[in-house]
């Protein structure tokens, strides 16, 4: 086992190639031999982590990924688990995100923190240009965003099936009355 400097202990080399191996996003010989992490963005419910990764055979894997685990501020960890917001990330990108039209980052993996999933491996987009929350945002922009948004829903609008998914609709723990699927 090789640790990552500059992350929580539990994520490990072979933690992550594990993850990567049972989603299928390396094979099963990819050997995961060094990993470097630079932390990115502060999420208040998450944290978020650079991972650059060196693999035994170049071209086994990616060359880095974004880890996105739960937040060492035990309070808000607590918060973000209540409302199940670890639970319904992975599951979206697990059972989800390839009912959708939309582009997101490909899902390499996922593993559980304290026995319950909520730590994700994505692709890094280091490429795109992320947008910033404190500044306008041109109009244009907004009717893309707007566009993506609309196809990101229209597969699941009035999906009889999710309504009943509980992972889903959860607001600690307080169910989503049935009026909002009518």
């Amino acid at each position: 086992m090789t640790g990552i400097t500059g992350v929580p202990g539990y994520l490990d080399t072979v933690t992550v190639a594990a993850a990567m191996t049972a989603s299928g996003a390396v094979s099963p010989d990819a050997e995961l031999v060094a990993a470097t992490a630079q932390p990115v963005g502060n999420g208040a419910m998450a944290d978020t982590f650079r991972l650059s990764l060196r693999w035994h055979r170049r071209g086994s894997g990616p060359r880095s990924v974004i880890a996105k685990l739960p937040t060492v501020d035990e309070a808000a960890a607590r918060t973000a688990a209540s409302l199940g917001a670890y639970e319904r990330e992975v599951r979206f990108y697990r059972e989800l995100a390839k009912r959708t039209d939309v582009s997101v980052p490909r899902f390499y993996g996922t593993f559980e923190h304290n026995g319950a999933p909520g730590a994700l491996l994505l692709e890094d987009l280091t490429h795109m240009v992320p947008g910033d929350q404190f500044r306008d945002v041109a109009t244009d922009t907004l009717r893309r965003l707007r566009e993506q948004l609309a196809r990101l829903q229209a597969p699941f609008w009035a999906d009889r099936e999710l309504a009943g998914a509980d992972w889903l609709h959860r607001r600690q723990g307080v169910p989503i009355p049935d009026i909002a699927y009518e």
